[in-house]
């Protein structure tokens, strides 16, 4: 169920602010393929990743990535 809410979330509040793949992925400087992964749920990002994509995104890790 957290990594549903968490993939969800991530895109969610990506598009919220108007940021594509690539746009996060550079921003966070890992490829377009590992943000596509963390959003289908493939595979997750480090502790040190997430606070990363948080701080860009604007949100806390725990709003994000409840699992953390």
């Amino acid at each position: 169920m957290a990594i549903r809410q968490w993939k969800i979330r991530m895109g969610y509040w990506r598009k919220v602010r108007r940021m594509t793949q690539k746009d996060l992925a550079q921003a966070v400087r890992v490829s377009v393929q590992t943000i596509s992964n963390w959003e289908t749920g493939v595979t997750a990002p480090t502790p040190a990743q997430a606070a990363h994509v948080a701080m860009v995104l604007g949100k806390s890790v725990r709003e994000l990535f409840p699992f953390f």
